[in-house]
């Protein structure tokens, strides 16, 4: 049996293959202006990126003078306690310049006979001013280095009067100024920190940076050849832009009116991207703002980065051409295409994902080695520093026992950096062994406080151990070492981060478990923080003005601990009231070594 064909009607074929090429039409010019706007996004992003690079390089730039302005302050001070001499504060500055060669300048201004009461015993000293007074810097011009005398003039300052006035570290609003006794004029700004000695002011240190050559590294980054990058301070002083004529004018007074997204970003302190037509080069831009974050100032600074819309959607308005002269090359050329653009958006999605875990990764692990670094470096100094004052015939007993105690302390203080950073590699490797053995909770438990007897003391804390009621001894079997180890990060934590009130530690006995607790009345925990105060890396308190020492790992080590002994830990905390940590562990550890 035969079937029968049926024709097909022409103008069916026709209204197909029109709705055809309309639906394809349709499909490549959308797939085409949604190219164009990931192309226009990529432009936007990498204006971003070049900002955020520029801004974190001048953070960090503009950091180690802060970094530097504390030590330095660390340094006076320990002089002035220990009645070091003058020269030591002149030796000081000048090595800070030397060891840091992108500094302009290193100083240091006390109050009449604040540093050794001894002003007039100087008078006549080619090395000070007139009146004796200690007051002294060094800066470098054209690869020279050169001494200043600071006078009278000095004391009425920005510099000098405000962290005289606020009494906490200050970064000064860009100026210009000559050093004394010199013609250079330098156009440039301060880091300066307060000397203080139980709530007096005795003086202050500070370091100059030249913004000049500051300038010239960031004029040099173009993106899309055209567009630039601008440093603006936290007040709207431009410190560099590649108009020079603006340079020190401050950007209010030179916004438009209806700007109001640059004059919020600066204010605010926050990141901010938008669309405008610059009112530095007449051209519509995009603009970027990125916060530069600097020690404990409040207000930070912001690098501005404006690129021409122009350049920027250039390779966009060159796809929609060519989406639209593709679109008659057939059918397969454009499935292939789709297929092509699909797997690029995911490949591109796999590629972002991966990114942002890389870049979490490097943050984590740059502020770790950031914190070990200032950990090193911090007691090293110490150790070094007052190794060499032990050999000054003139000093005395009394100083040399001092500077002795200061060295324990140092090297103590680096041991404990040493050994954490040893457990720490220990756990991320899985090398942990668990060696079991039988002993008394409550002796390990004394060992523990006795160890810490005289941080508490010094602190007048008040330390309150509390044991069940139980005439029989409370053993367990488990590791020991791992066990002392846990309890001394809790109570080392709770030391630390409490300035008054008390400490309580103890434990309650469960039926086949002990239940473990060290508790404070410390500063307590942020609770946005909460989810990752036990992750490796993480610190309540991050950035590197941080007020207290400290790999801040020692609950993640903690945490690493309790699981290797088959325990959980868990933390109670209220900010401003305390904090309190449990952790439990099983009488009879039943795991296997490793």
């Amino acid at each position: 049996m035969f079937l029968k064909k049926e024709n097909t009607s022409p103008v069916t074929a026709i209204v197909v293959a029109i709705v055809i090429a309309l639906v394809f039409s349709f499909l490549f010019l959308f797939l085409g202006v949604n190219h164009r706007k990931d192309v226009y996004n990529e432009a936007k992003k990498l204006a971003t990126e070049i900002s955020r690079k520029a801004a974190f390089e001048t953070q960090i730039y503009l950091s180690s003078a802060i970094m530097t302005s504390r030590l330095l302050e660390q340094k006076a001070l320990l002089l002035h306690k220990l009645k070091g001499p003058r020269e030591e504060v002149s030796h000081a500055l000048k090595s800070a310049i030397i060891e840091n060669p992108n500094f302009l300048g290193a100083w240091s201004l006390w109050e009449p006979d604040a540093f050794d009461g001894r002003d007039d015993f100087f008078k006549n000293d080619s090395l000070y001013s007139n009146r004796g007074l200690l007051g002294m810097g060094y800066f470098r011009h054209d690869n020279k280095m050169y001494y200043e005398i600071m006078t009278s003039a000095d004391y009425v300052g920005p510099h000098y009067l405000q962290p005289k006035e606020l009494k906490e570290e200050v970064i000064i609003e860009p100026y210009r100024f000559r050093y004394t006794g010199h013609k250079q004029v330098f156009f440039a700004t301060t880091f300066s920190v307060p000397i203080m000695a139980d709530e007096k002011f005795l003086g202050a240190v500070g370091i100059d940076i030249d913004l000049g050559s500051l300038q010239k590294k960031i004029n040099k980054i173009r993106p899309y050849e055209t567009g630039y990058l601008s440093l603006i301070s936290n007040n709207g002083t431009i410190v560099t832009h590649i108009d020079t004529s603006l340079i020190h004018k401050n950007i209010f007074a030179l916004l438009n009116e209806e700007d109001s997204l640059s004059y919020k970003a600066i204010v605010s302190g926050k990141e901010l991207a938008f669309e405008i037509k610059s009112e530095f080069t007449g051209k519509k831009v995009f603009r970027l703002f990125y916060p530069i974050i600097i020690g404990k100032i409040n207000k930070p600074w912001h690098m501005m980065v404006e690129i021409p819309i122009e350049k920027a959607t250039f390779r966009s308005k060159q796809l929609l051409f060519i989406a639209i002269g593709t679109l008659f090359a057939g059918l397969v050329l454009l499935i292939y295409s789709i297929i092509n653009i699909v797997e690029r958006k995911r490949y591109e999605k796999t590629i972002l994902s991966a990114k942002i875990k890389a870049e979490e990764s490097d943050r984590l692990k740059t502020a770790f080695l950031n914190n070990i670094s200032h950990e090193i470096r911090t007691p090293l100094n110490g150790i070094l520093g007052f190794s060499e004052l032990l050999t000054d015939d003139n000093s005395d007993e009394q100083q040399k026992q001092a500077y002795m105690e200061i060295i324990q302390a140092s090297s103590s203080r680096l041991l404990s950096t040493i050994s954490d950073v040893i457990e720490l590699s220990k756990i991320q490797s899985r090398q942990q062994e668990v060696r079991p053995r039988e002993f008394d909770v409550e002796q390990i438990i004394k060992k523990v406080t006795d160890a810490f007897e005289t941080e508490i003391e010094k602190k007048n804390l008040k330390l309150i151990i509390k044991y069940p009621d139980n005439k029989n001894k409370s053993l367990i079997s488990t590791d020991e070492d791992k066990f002392k180890r846990v309890l001394s990060y809790l109570l080392n934590n709770a030391i630390k981060f409490t300035a008054k009130g008390l400490i309580e530690i103890g434990y309650e006995v469960h039926k086949d478990a002990y239940l473990f607790y060290v508790k404070d009345t410390g500063i307590g925990i942020n609770p946005e923080n909460a989810n990752n105060i036990f992750k490796f890396f993480n610190q309540e308190e991050a950035t590197l003005s941080r007020k207290y020492e400290g790999l801040g790992i020692g609950l993640s080590i903690s945490k690493s601990l309790v699981d290797i002994l088959g325990g959980s830990i868990r933390f109670e905390s209220e900010v401003g009231k305390g904090s309190a940590f449990y952790f439990n562990l099983p009488r009879q550890y039943a795991g296997n070594s490793g």
